[in-house]
């Protein structure tokens, strides 16, 4: 399978294989993940080698493809299910949802991201109290944990470890270049040519200053959280 399609501008990509269904010894229900096969790269002769991944799941098949889908897309249930209720060719009754409560999904997201980050952040700074320490190896030993653990819990203050820095970077990616328009092709490309493809190969704040057109800032992370920026 082509994972991305032949363009006029960008052309073939590289392969995607799928491995959707249980099998006996292999897979269990429920197991799933994704594995690089063949990594993409430029020889030195200038030829493209195309990569190639594979997608695991651990659904199960269907005795009966007719009568039950093993695998099946929200549209076609909505069908089957007017189907079996008789109604097919009847329309069903336009209902608007209120704005109200579309602004209240779409803000769902950031339930509890306050209460989340601090956590991360005491854990961070717990972990390396107790595994960064300079004292001797007597006094190290005898640190009461349960003393420090409080002591951290209550002092702990918002400073970022480093996967909160991560989503930092995240959002000032999605609010400079993304958000403004989710389906952006080129966006995506550029996105591709100037941070997927060197990868660690490169620093990434100055991927991301190329990127972005400015040193990485707070201002996106702000505004995941429904905040105003300093």
């Amino acid at each position: 399978m082509d994972a991305n399609g032949a363009t006029e501008d960008h052309g073939f990509i590289g392969f995607l294989y799928l491995d959707l269904f249980t099998r006996t010894g292999v897979k269990s229900p429920g197991d799933g993940g994704m594995d690089f096969l063949i990594d993409g790269f430029v020889r030195p002769d200038g030829c493209r080698e195309y990569p190639a991944a594979a997608a695991l799941t651990g659904f199960d098949k269907s005795e009966d493809e007719n009568d039950k889908p093993s695998l099946i897309f929200p549209s076609r249930a909505a069908v089957k299910w007017r189907e079996e209720q008789g109604n097919a060719a009847a329309a069903l009754p336009l209902v608007t949802v209120p704005d109200d409560l579309i602004a209240q999904y779409l803000d769902s997201d950031k339930l509890y991201a306050g209460l989340d980050i601090l956590r991360d952040v005491f854990y961070a700074f717990y972990d390396q109290s107790i595994y960064n320490t300079t004292e001797e190896a007597d006094v190290a030993a005898n640190t009461d944990l349960s003393v420090l653990y409080n002591r951290l819990k209550r002092e702990i203050g918002l400073v970022p470890d480093h996967s909160d820095w991560c989503q930092v970077y995240a959002e000032d990616v999605f609010h400079t270049a993304f958000a403004s328009n989710l389906f952006d092709s080129e966006v995506g490309w550029r996105y591709r040519q100037q941070i997927l493809q060197p990868g660690g190969s490169k620093n990434l704040i100055n991927m991301l200053v190329g990127f972005l057109g400015h040193e990485p800032n707070t201002n996106g992370f702000y505004k995941y959280l429904g905040i105003s920026g300093t």
